[in-house]
């Protein structure tokens, strides 16, 4: 997820309209919404812009018809439209998750890879790329299988979720690892892998939402 290509924006000039449409959906307080009051010259109020952040202090309106602000957080390429992902990976029955330390939670983490949209990238191949250089291995077979949104609250970010197939469990890892802080890789069959969530060793709001994703299909495919 280490994002080393997307260069600083400056934000100055952005405005509502310029944002993609689920982004820039003024809503309705009239239908129970939190309205988007936008200001007469139609500019985003930018609070704070780095090259991996834009935060933004809407105004709105609350149902209850009070005024205020409620912040969003996008990342730069999300602007245009663009957004992560996610990737389930698997070799066989065995599920593979990365364990890496984590800067804003100071803390080791069990995840799966993930990462930043890239400008010239689909999706897929963006997921392609963030699993050889997280894991060091190739994919053999890759589906996606839906959008999680991992912090409504907060966040614009939504990802796409890819169940992926590696053609090997992951050694050496690949060219991010000292840069993405991975430590190791771990490799669980399903029964250890829920015993992990249970225990609170996996608790990445996109490594579940993912992984939930996955199963809820294949029991409903079970039950077919």
């Amino acid at each position: 997820m280490f994002n080393r290509s997307v260069p600083h924006l400056t934000m100055t000039s952005l405005l509502y309209s310029d944002l993609p449409p689920a982004d820039r959906y003024a809503g309705s307080v009239k239908s129970g919404e939190i309205e988007i009051v936008i200001p007469p010259s139609g500019a985003v109020p930018v609070v704070f812009e780095n090259k991996y952040l834009t935060l933004v202090n809407d105004p709105v309106r609350f149902p209850n018809g009070k005024d205020g602000h409620y912040l969003r957080a996008l990342h730069p390429v999300e602007i245009q439209g663009r957004h992560g992902t996610v990737m389930v990976t698997r070799k066989g029955n065995q599920y593979v998750l990365i364990r890496l330390f984590r800067h804003p939670t100071r803390s080791w983490e069990l995840e799966f890879p993930r990462g930043f949209a890239e400008r010239d990238l689909s999706a897929e191949e963006n997921a392609r790329k963030e699993v050889r250089e997280e894991l060091g291995v190739e994919v053999t077979a890759i589906e996606e299988i839906g959008v999680i949104c991992p912090n409504t609250g907060l966040l614009a970010t939504r990802a796409h979720v890819f169940l992926v197939e590696l053609e090997s469990l992951p050694q050496a890892g690949g060219e991010d690892q000292a840069a993405e802080a991975i430590e190791s890789f771990r490799w669980v069959d399903q029964s250890a892998l829920m015993e992990l969530i249970r225990s609170g060793e996996i608790r990445c709001a996109f490594t579940l939402g993912a992984l939930m994703l996955v199963l809820s299909r294949e029991f409903l495919a079970a039950g077919e």
